[in-house]
């Protein structure tokens, strides 16, 4: 199972979801894993899923049948559509969908729907439980530091689903943190970069040692994620990591499973975005 949570905040709606990447040599093989699970749907629309991925290509489609365009139907016939498919499945997938334009979160799971909520959540409890305290610990370490309130939820939101996909205890949820926010009314895939450092000797000398973001040898990596820009479409999101040169690249609408590439330059996967989609995405460059 996996975590997905959206919450409206100063600076729009945040919504974050876990992706796993499992690979059989993590520096060699190609990664096999499962569909992302929050996906821009239409400039101001995105999609999130907890449960079984089969059904997550039949509601893209059941969408576009009822309302002639993934992005473009009216709010309520793409809820009565995943509404339709909750029920097919007999409760084996949720959904959470956002519209920064009108500026709402929805559930559907159990047959049902919530139209509105200031924060929701679809995916594993007791992980949410987790996150939930994480957000609350976070908020207030944040507060004492006297961090800008428009700053303070969005940032506590990040902190505390980070603390969630790295705990051991919770085997079900982690991998990637995949967040999708607002810039006016528009939607698009975080930038950044996030570095685990693995074992390191350091040591002093007259000369200065340049220490790397992450290397195979000592287990270390980098994950450099790329991203469209706000306003733009199509939208994609492009992870590349550094060591092992491997990239992946998920694309708009019905593209719910990833392009892998192996030996796989950040350059590389800025073309291939273009090429296979026609979309533009930029990242921060790791040399």
């Amino acid at each position: 199972m996996t975590l997905v949570v959206a919450q409206k905040t100063e600076n729009g709606i945040l919504s974050i979801s876990d992706t796993k990447l499992t690979f059989e040599d993590s520096r060699t093989e190609n990664p096999y894993f499962g569909a992302l699970k929050s996906h821009i749907i239409g400039m101001r629309r995105s999609l999130h899923f907890a449960g079984n991925t089969y059904w997550v290509e039949p509601a893209l489609n059941r969408i576009v049948e009822k309302c002639g365009s993934i992005n473009k139907g009216q709010f309520e016939d793409v809820i009565n559509s995943l509404l339709e498919i909750n029920r097919e499945s007999s409760g084996d997938i949720d959904f959470l969908l956002v519209d920064s334009g009108k500026y709402k979160i929805s559930t559907i799971s159990d047959s049902s729907y919530i139209a509105d909520c200031e924060r929701a959540y679809i995916g594993n409890p007791e992980a949410y439980q987790n996150f939930a305290a994480n957000f609350e610990d976070a908020k207030r370490l944040l507060g004492n530091n006297n961090i800008e309130s428009r700053y303070l939820d969005f940032t506590a939101l990040l902190q505390a689903f980070k603390k969630v996909i790295t705990d051991g205890n919770i085997a079900s949820v982690g991998g990637l943190d995949v967040s999708i926010m607002q810039q006016g009314n528009y939607l698009f895939y975080q930038q950044k970069v996030e570095v685990d450092i693995g074992p390191m000797t350091l040591k002093v000398g007259r000369e200065p040692v340049k220490i790397p973001f992450g290397s195979a040898a000592n287990g270390s990596h980098s994950v450099n994620f790329l991203s469209s820009k706000a306003g733009e479409w199509p939208q994609c999101l492009g992870v590349h990591l550094h060591f092992g040169n491997i990239g992946i690249l998920w694309g708009p609408g019905h593209h719910v499973r990833p392009i892998v590439i192996t030996k796989c330059t950040h350059d590389s996967l800025v073309e291939i975005a273009e090429k296979a989609f026609d979309a533009s995405i930029t990242g921060i460059r790791i040399d």
